[in-house]
C-alpha cells in the first residue's frame, strides 16, 4: 500500500519498482506490481532511514539517499553494504559513472557551489565529494531564487544529459558536467515563464505548471512531462478552506488538482513533434518508454500506475 503522495519511483536492474512516499520506508514491488517488502527500518543506523528522498538503481546494488544526510548502498539482498555521509539533500540524482561521477540537483552550502543547481558528485568514499558545480544561469544565489535551482535530469545513451527547470519550460543539454551544449526554451500560453516557485495555487486560483519529468528516446527526441491545472482543480481543495487559508499538503487531492501535458521535442530542429494531454498526474519519467502516475482508488487508497508511452507516426 502506498502511503500518501508519492515523490519517487525507480526501476532496478531486476525490473522491480522502488517507491518512496510521504515519510514511509522505501517500498519494493515486483515487475507485476505485487508488493514485496518495506526496505530497512526507521532510524539512523546501517540500513535505517529517517526520510528517504531518492533511489538510485545500479547494476547489482541500489543507493537510497536519506534526508538525514546519508546515502545507503544496499546489495542484491537488500542488506546495507556501506553508508556515505552527504553534504546536502540531493534530488534528483542520476549516474554517469558509478561511483565517482553522478549528476545531482541540490543546494550545496560551500563557496564554490552555493548558487549552482547541479553538481558532479562522487560517492566513492565514506563522505561525498562535490567535484564540480554548474548550471544554466550565472550561479548567483539571491533572495527568492531557490525555486529556480530545482531541476529534472535525464541521461542519454551517449553519456550526454539533459536538465530541465522545474518552474520554467527550459531544457539544457550538457556534453559533460559543466559543459553546456545547447539550451531549448519554450513559452507556451499554458506554461508562462516563472521566476518563482510553482505554487499549488489556492481555492480561487489554479496551480502553476511545473515540469515533473524528462526523458530521451533512441531517436534523440526529448520527452517533457508537465503537470498543469486540471479542469476540475477547484475540487482538489478541502471544503471550508478560504483563499487565504493554509491547507496541509496531505489534505489536497493532487490527483484532482493536476493533469499532465506531454510534449515530444526535436530540439535540433526547434519544434514540437507531438503533444498529448493525460488526464492524471504523471510524477516522473522512468526511461525505456515508461512513466509513473499517481492516482487514488475509489476507496481512497493511493496508487502508483506504471504507464507505457510511445510515439506513433502517422
Amino acid at each position: 500500500m502506498i502511503t500518501g503522495v508519492t515523490q519517487t519511483v525507480a526501476i532496478d536492474a531486476r525490473g522491480r519498482y522502488w517507491v518512496l512516499s510521504a515519510q514511509a520506508l522505501p517500498q519494493l514491488f515486483d515487475s507485476t506490481g505485487r508488493f514485496i517488502t518495506a526496505v530497512g527500518r526507521v532510524g539512523h543506523g546501517p540500513g535505517e532511514f529517517v526520510r528517504p528522498i531518492e533511489v538510485v538503481p545500479l547494476s547489482d546494488t541500489v543507493v537510497v539517499l536519506d534526508a538525514s544526510g546519508r546515502a545507503v548502498v544496499l546489495d542484491a539482498d537488500l542488506a546495507p553494504v556501506r553508508t556515505v555521509t552527504l553534504t546536502a539533500g540531493f534530488f534528483p540524482v542520476r549516474v554517469l559513472r558509478w561511483p565517482d561521477t553522478l549528476i545531482a540537483n541540490g543546494l550545496v552550502a560551500s563557496p564554490g557551489s552555493a548558487g549552482w543547481p547541479l553538481h558532479r558528485l562522487s560517492l566513492a568514499g565514506n563522505i561525498d565529494q562535490v567535484t564540480a558545480s554548474f548550471g544554466p544561469d550565472d550561479g548567483d544565489l539571491r533572495p527568492g531564487t531557490f525555486p529556480q535551482l530545482m531541476q529534472r535530469i535525464a541521461v542519454a545513451k551517449d553519456g550526454t544529459f539533459w536538465t530541465a527547470d522545474w518552474s520554467r519550460y527550459r531544457l539544457t543539454l550538457w556534453s559533460g558536467p559543466g559543459e553546456m551544449a545547447r539550451i531549448f526554451e519554450r513559452r507556451p500560453a499554458w506554461f508562462p515563464r516563472s521566476r518563482g516557485a510553482a505554487s499549488l495555487g489556492a481555492p480561487d486560483r489554479p496551480p502553476d505548471p511545473a515540469v515533473t519529468g524528462i526523458a530521451t528516446d533512441s531517436g534523440g527526441l526529448v520527452w517533457v512531462f508537465s503537470k498543469i491545472a486540471a479542469p476540475g482543480w477547484r475540487r482538489a481543495w478541502p471544503k471550508g478552506i478560504g483563499p487565504k487559508d493554509e491547507a496541509p499538503l496531505r489534505t489536497l487531492a493532487h490527483e484532482v488538482l493536476y493533469r499532465t501535458m506531454i510534449e515530444v521535442l526535436d530540439t535540433k530542429a526547434g519544434r514540437v513533434v507531438a503533444r498529448a494531454t493525460y488526464d492524471g498526474l504523471i510524477m516522473d519519467a522512468l526511461g525505456i518508454g515508461r512513466v509513473a502516475a499517481y492516482s487514488v482508488g475509489v476507496d481512497g487508497t493511493p496508487h502508483v500506475e506504471i504507464l507505457a508511452v510511445e510515439l506513433r507516426r502517422r
